[in-house]
């Protein structure tokens, strides 16, 4: 009788919520830093390595075929010309648009600070002389591995989340740093509300909503504070 019982038990019960399939995150590109100055490095998966075939070349060359058999290889070849240059661009854009973003987030790669400032794709667009909508897709599901760890392209990009004394803007990310580290550091028997989240942000210069603090807090996973008083 035990036997059969334990028999129709499943022994990877949490299967029934999670996914047995991981899904792991390939970087497209690396962001190292050498002797003080970041460089961009293209990572071989998607950069395929595409060559045209020296046999086609040579059937245009030598002319051994009827004219409407040489005309399809012609387009062929040229074809995968324009298939060949349209990657190397693409790449090459894509390592522009790295530099870019280091460029204008240097606080962030360069004094270690954390905080990433507000930048829209619309600056970068400027900065290489190209299109937003070509930055919008350059950056779409791309991700870089930086000596601070893999982050999407698209984290580098930030929405204002308030104002500070100077009426300049300030980014999430900055807010959700200070966020942290107040809660961090907040005494566990009495933590701090939202409302106190806000007045100790007003007290550094930034003005944000309640209504942005909590936003942000359920993003990052971080409970009331009710539910977090130990």
């Amino acid at each position: 009788m035990a036997r059969e019982q334990i028999a129709r038990l499943d022994p990877k019960p949490g299967l029934r919520i999670l996914p047995g399939n991981a899904s792991y995150v390939y970087p497209d590109v690396t962001w190292k830093n050498i002797e003080g100055e970041y460089v961009v490095i293209i990572n071989d998966h998607i950069t395929p390595n595409i060559i045209i075939s020296p046999r086609y070349r040579k059937m245009i060359n030598r002319g051994a075929f009827d004219r409407e058999t040489l005309q399809y290889v012609r387009e062929r070849v040229n074809s995968a010309k324009f298939l060949i240059k349209s990657i190397f661009m693409r790449m090459r854009t894509l390592e522009r648009v790295s530099l870019s973003i280091i460029k204008f987030q240097s606080d962030f790669f360069y004094k270690g600070l954390g905080i990433m400032q507000p930048l829209t794709y619309a600056t970068i667009a400027q900065d290489l002389g190209v299109s937003e909508s070509t930055i919008s897709r350059v950056v779409r599901h791309k991700y870089a591995e930086t000596p601070f760890g893999t982050f999407a392209l698209r984290d580098f990009f930030s929405s204002t989340a308030g104002m500070d004394d100077n009426l300049e803007t300030i980014s999430r990310q900055h807010v959700k740093s200070h966020i942290v580290r107040m809660i961090d550091q907040e005494n566990k028997q009495k933590p701090l509300s939202d409302q106190e989240l806000v007045d100790n942000l007003k007290e550094l210069g930034m003005t944000v909503s309640r209504r942005i603090i909590a936003k942000y807090r359920y993003e990052m996973g971080i409970l009331n504070s009710r539910l977090r008083r130990s």
